[in-house]
């Protein structure tokens, strides 16, 4: 009875293997997929597809995905507000300007808004709403804990207060603009609208008004220039000056003492957009064209629009567990032509989304990957124009830097991942990569290779999140179980 059941358990944990040898084999709604590359930088998971269609063209994703509690963070960010200037940079650029101005390291890096002067719809940053919808489209919003949000931003308007060292202290809500304000109510007026400001028990904070030029649709920063020890409520008229914006305070109230807490000698104010309703507490906002999924639903063709046009895409997308992804699939190049935005909402559906927005695409499209070898940001993808095009903002994982003289790294061992596809296709690829003009760095696809680190010292298990690479996949897991399932038979019956 002994050996039966022994003997079923083995047959089983075999038929196992097999099963989760199978589920290595991704198949996608465009067709079959060829060759599957996986690369992990600790939590940050990235996948490559190759996919034969039906048709016989050839469609490549790049998919990175971070899990909702992860080390790393996501983050927008640009060079357009954060430095006043105009125009464009390319996402490297970018890139390399947030690890300047932070001291943390991109470990991923995408094109973010639509490719235009200035980012087509909302666009924010730590709450803080820098540029308002211009084409009413729609967008991808989300938090440092992923809690995400998809489709028309709500937005109000708020105060927030920076101590004498410009470290954010915290926010006040406004209720009106240049208009008369009611018992409780917080106002905010400007001498081009409202000159003169009029009404009863009304307090009066003048601020210095500083002009930020480029930086916001509404933006207005400056230092406090009322006496704040000797701040009344009065009913006085208050002529305000071009060179000021005035907070009005009607009534003693909690937002009012939340204010007269928080505000010192040398404290500064800027009035922003920011997020509100279900929209409110969003960490980041950024704009997109079509929702492709909609908390599981695919939606209808007629709603993607021009459904026959093939591009390359990418997307932004979030799974039912908190896990944000964002995919970008080349195209326009020869052989490999893009997927119209009913694939793009297909594919988003076969890798697990519950949501997704349409981000820019054609040749914007760019996915940039860490490489632990070079400590180089990689290009991944291949750009349509041959070269990196400059965007308005761009999509970035960050996290702590990798420290090449730490202690604690006693021990490196390479990995070497070569394309499993077919010499032929191989060198159709070197080929394409041969074409391409460009000053930054492509990375080839005929082999990548990066280092993982151990650590030795089990104190300093956390200082390594940043420094640990890894590769894996579940057909070697598999071979293992049904090597360990043969050996095991053949155990078994040495033994019987």
């Amino acid at each position: 009875m002994l050996k039966k059941a022994f003997l079923f358990s083995l047959t089983l944990l075999l038929f196992l293997a097999i099963f989760v040898a199978k589920a290595e084999t991704t198949t996608f709604s465009i067709g079959e997929v060829t060759d599957h590359q996986t690369k992990v930088v600790e939590d940050i998971v990235y996948n490559k597809y190759t996919i034969k269609a039906n048709d016989i063209t050839t469609h490549i994703i790049h998919n990175v995905e971070l899990e909702r509690y992860a080390d790393f963070k996501i983050v927008l960010h640009d060079k357009l507000y954060g430095e006043n200037a105009t125009g464009l940079s390319t996402v490297l650029d970018i890139a390399l300007d947030y690890e300047a101005k932070t001291g943390k390291m991109v470990y991923a890096a995408f094109n973010g808004d639509f490719f235009s002067t200035l980012p087509i719809d909302f666009y924010a940053v730590d709450n803080n709403i820098l540029r308002i919808g211009q084409y009413n489209k729609n967008a991808f919003g989300f938090t440092d804990a992923h809690k995400t949000r998809v489709g028309k931003v709500d937005y109000g308007y708020k105060i927030n207060i920076y101590d004498e060292t410009g470290k954010y202290v915290d926010y006040i809500h406004i209720d009106k603009l240049n208009q008369s304000i009611n018992d409780g109510e917080v106002g905010f007026f400007t001498s081009d609208l409202t000159p003169t400001i009029t009404g009863s028990n009304i307090l009066k904070l003048s601020v210095e008004n500083e002009v930020i030029i480029n930086n916001s649709d509404f933006h207005y920063e400056g230092d406090i220039l009322s006496d704040i020890n000797n701040l009344s409520f009065n009913d006085l008229d208050y002529q305000v000056k071009a060179s000021e914006f005035v907070i009005g305070f009607k009534g003693d109230s909690s937002n009012y003492q939340k204010l007269i807490s928080l505000i010192d000698e040398g404290y500064r104010i800027a009035i922003y957009p920011y997020p509100i309703n279900d929209w409110e507490g969003m960490d980041y906002i950024v704009g997109g064209w079509q929702i492709l999924l909609d908390r599981g639903t695919l939606l209808p063709e007629e709603i993607h629009g021009s459904p026959s046009a093939r591009h390359p895409r990418t997307t932004i997308a979030v799974k039912r567990d908190g896990t944000i992804g964002v995919s970008v699939i080349d195209g326009r190049v020869e052989g490999i032509p893009g997927v119209t935005l009913e694939e793009l909402a297909n594919i988003n559906l076969d890798l697990g989304y519950y949501t997704a927005l349409e981000l820019d695409g054609g040749g914007s499209s760019t996915c940039l990957l860490r490489n632990l070898e070079t400590l180089e940001l990689d290009i991944m993808n291949i750009p349509a124009d041959g070269h990196l095009r400059a965007v308005p903002n761009a999509i970035l994982i960050v996290g702590d830097p990798i420290e090449n003289d730490d202690p604690n790294i006693t021990t490196s061992e390479t990995f070497t991942f070569v394309e499993t596809t077919t010499q032929e296709t191989t060198t159709f690829y070197s080929s394409i990569f041969e074409s391409i003009t460009t000053s930054e760095k492509i990375t080839s696809l005929e082999e990548t290779t990066f280092t993982t680190t151990t650590n030795t010292t089990e104190t300093s298990t956390t200082d390594l999140i940043k420094k640990t690479s890894s590769c894996f996949s579940f057909g070697g897991t598999a071979i293992f179980v049904q090597l360990a399932g043969v050996f095991a038979l053949v155990w078994f019956f040495r033994k019987h």
